[in-house]
């Protein structure tokens, strides 16, 4: 095993032991968004976006950062965090840089040297909950590991 697999299970003991203690949602989401910057080598800063009577908040981050980026999709009414929370699919932009599609969260991001995000959907019994934003500084596709970790969250909520 190498040192990034070593991390990477590391923090998946770490959450496992979150979700099981008792605490407030807002705490155990702070927290998830932490590890999840540990576990996953690619991400700078990790948010959590909840849905709470149709609206979307930030519900916990790893970094102030974090608030202006999420700002800027829910002012736009429009963004990668919205569409995973609102299609339930995985939403990946390896360059926002280069992206057409959602102009004001590119800018946002570009102003915080941010390259490209990673945004799974948070569910229970069908219905959105929101989602685990990653955000990172470099561009590219993510790997397995934000996958299997988002999943973990996501089967926990």
């Amino acid at each position: 095993m190498d040192a990034s697999t070593d991390t990477f299970e590391a923090a998946l003991g770490a959450l496992a032991e979150t979700l099981v203690t008792e605490q407030d949602l807002d705490s155990l989401l702070h927290q998830i968004a932490g590890l999840a910057c540990v576990a996953i080598p690619r991400c700078t800063f990790a948010g959590v976006t909840v849905v709470e009577e149709g609206a979307f908040r930030t519900s916990a981050r790893s970094h102030p950062e974090v608030q202006s980026l999420d700002d800027a999709q829910y002012r736009a009414d429009d963004g990668p965090c919205l569409v995973a929370c609102r299609t339930a699919e995985v939403v990946v932009v390896e360059d926002a840089t280069h992206n057409d599609r959602w102009p004001q969260f590119s800018a946002t991001a570009g102003e915080h040297a941010v390259r490209s995000s990673f945004s799974a959907p948070l569910t229970a019994s069908g219905s959105s909950l929101g989602a685990l934003n990653l955000y990172s500084r470099t561009t590219g596709p993510y790997d397995d590991q934000a996958a299997s970790f988002a999943a973990l969250c996501a089967a926990q909520s």
